[in-house]
């Protein structure tokens, strides 16, 4: 942004013949920046954002409420700002949702994304993610196979868990007879249905805290 403005400030911008102020365009993208999520500042700035790169990627440290692709709606992404702050173009090669933390590949050439999809898609790249959920599992471990439905068709999924640990019974002062409980699971995906695991733990009653659109609504407010 500091580069645009320097190359820009000595020009008299027009849109639909009319006037630009520059500064204000600059202002509010930065406003914009500074309340989406604060690492997004600079998503290279510490070691702890970068976790490895080499000539044909950069894998990151997502943080939490950050898309990964820019789109309808979509005013802040991994792609576009880590773009501005490297100077290069960023291939993301698989999906992290918004709101989910996380490693993130990202390629520095469509040669390199090409491999590095095809590698997570031939399942030779193994993907893990934690969860922690309202509920209480009836098994430590094992699988959600219950089919999702995505734009509007219903598709199989597969989902395996494993319970890395459980809560003790805990009640509210607002409602002392009911017991919640909350579990902290490992989970690994068959398959790449959008939203699949926040899906197969709701259908499961054991929704993922403070999900807004698959969650326990009544809980979540607690």
């Amino acid at each position: 942004l500091v580069a645009t403005y320097n190359h820009f400030q000595d020009y008299i911008i027009r849109i639909n013949e009319a006037d630009v102020n520059i500064d204000a365009v600059l202002r509010k993208r930065f406003d914009l920046l500074n309340k989406s999520v604060g690492i997004i500042k600079n998503i290279t700035d510490t070691e702890e954002q970068i976790l490895f790169e080499n000539d044909e990627i950069r894998v990151i440290n997502k943080p939490q409420g950050l898309a990964v692709q820019g789109g309808k709606d979509v005013k802040v992404s991994v792609d576009t700002e880590l773009a501005l702050q490297t100077g290069e173009k960023i291939y993301p090669v698989h999906r992290l949702d918004k709101e989910t933390c996380g490693i993130l590949v990202t390629a520095k050439s469509p040669k390199a994304a090409t491999k590095w999809t095809n590698l997570i898609a031939s399942k030779k790249v193994k993907k893990t993610y934690h969860a922690l959920c309202f509920g209480k599992f009836e098994k430590l471990s094992g699988k959600f196979d219950l089919s999702v439905i995505e734009k509007g068709l219903e598709k199989k999924a597969l989902t395996y868990y494993n319970v890395l640990s459980c809560s003790e019974e805990i009640t509210f002062s607002e409602n002392p007879s009911e017991k919640i409980y909350f579990s902290l699971v490992e989970l690994t995906l068959e398959t790449g249905r959008m939203h699949q695991i926040r899906k197969h733990l709701a259908q499961n009653k054991t929704p993922i805290l403070a999900d807004d659109k698959y969650g326990d609504f009544k809980l979540n407010k607690l």
